[in-house]
């Protein structure tokens, strides 16, 4: 039996989205996805306090039978969901098993979700309000950040401050997953990762078209773009 690991997704999206991170995990874990956009139309969900009763649902239907603890990773707005369970899972699942992973806190999409504003506006907004280097401190100590944290040989990285923040251990044997939407800003970490990288090995990205994930792993190699 192999322990299940929960993704919660971005806002808005679907589970192709997901597939390439999906393929990385299945070797390793039991993935379970939850799917927003399923739940929405099956249940007639009208709001986020409706969307979590029903996951909690959900949850129950998949995990209370389990022999092994599970794990839950949120990306996005799926760590605000995951900050709105947090009560329910810790008491049910306990809380060494929540995973957070996000440079910006729960409380950024709190209010963006409060924001009567288009998306550019909210942005704008809340990143001038937010100094995240200081809310990456204030976030409630029942996660574990995912922060330079390994997950078995798997280590998920934001972007590079997630590298800079902790400088993790990392090994040849390594698999890195480096999630970030915008492939000239996820290039140049790279370029930054591989001169300040403590080994000789270097990240090697693969760019999966019309995703949200890049790949990465060590290799001899430069910054090689697969773009199809």
């Amino acid at each position: 039996m192999r322990k299940k690991l929960v993704i919660f997704p971005h806002a808005g999206a679907i589970r192709s989205n997901y597939q390439v991170l999906e393929g990385i995990l299945k070797a390793r874990f039991d993935v379970v996805f939850i799917d927003y956009e399923k739940l929405y139309k099956q249940y007639n969900i009208m709001n986020m306090d409706q969307l979590v009763e029903q996951i909690k649902i959900l949850l129950k239907d998949i995990l209370d039978n389990e022999k092994l603890p599970a794990i839950f990773y949120g990306h996005s707005m799926g760590t605000y969901v995951l900050y709105a369970l947090s009560s329910f899972l810790t008491e049910r699942y306990g809380v060494d098993k929540l995973v957070y992973s996000d440079v910006r806190p729960p409380q950024y999409y709190h209010a963006m979700e409060l924001a009567n504003m288009d998306k550019f506006q909210q942005n704008q907004i809340l990143e001038n309000q937010y100094d995240f280097s200081e809310e990456i401190r204030a976030i409630p100590p029942l996660f574990e950040y995912f922060k330079g944290r390994l997950l078995e040989d798997l280590l998920i990285l934001d972007t590079m401050e997630d590298y800079v923040f902790q400088k993790p251990v990392i090994s040849k044997e390594t698999k890195v997953l480096l999630l970030y939407s915008d492939y000239s800003a996820s290039e140049s970490l790279i370029d930054e990762w591989n001169r300040s990288i403590q080994t000789d090995e270097k990240i090697k990205s693969f760019y999966f078209k019309g995703g949200h994930y890049y790949f990465a792993e060590h290799s001899e190699r430069t910054v090689e773009l697969i773009s199809s």
